[in-house]
């Protein structure tokens, strides 16, 4: 989730327009929250950002399990649609660039949700049990 947080973020930073970097009102970002603290400047933006995933990541780590999981699925989804608005339309990479962006989102989700078989985790290794 992190990761897909990150990249959304820093393809919004390089995607900005020359006259950004001098007057940062000029953002060129199509969410209205993030636009309010983009438009600010950069510092602002960085401080805000660590903040949002800080925060986000807190709150999925102390919120049940499921919804938890549902949180976590909804900010990937929601961050992969905002990078993939930019590899598409700003990067000029077409249908392209999401569905590879896709993929490569769907290995990271599926190995780190899925680890491989006889791989044991820290509960096996702490339990008194034998491995199945």
């Amino acid at each position: 989730m992190v990761g897909a947080m990150i990249f959304d973020k820093l393809n919004t930073l390089l995607g900005q327009p020359g006259a950004y970097w001098h007057h940062p009102e000029a953002a060129n970002e199509g969410n209205a929250f993030f636009h309010l603290f983009l438009s600010r400047g950069l510092p602002t933006y960085l401080i805000f950002s660590l903040v949002y995933i800080s925060v986000i990541l807190l709150l999925v780590s102390i919120i049940p399990r499921r919804l938890a999981l549902v949180s976590i699925f909804a900010f990937i989804l929601g961050h992969y649609f905002g990078a993939s608005t930019w590899l598409s339309y700003h990067w000029h990479f077409g249908v392209t660039g999401p569905i590879i962006y896709g993929i490569v989102l769907g290995v990271v989700f599926v190995r780190s949700a899925f680890p491989a078989p006889g791989k044991t985790s820290l509960q096996n290794l702490t339990s008194n049990e034998p491995a199945a």
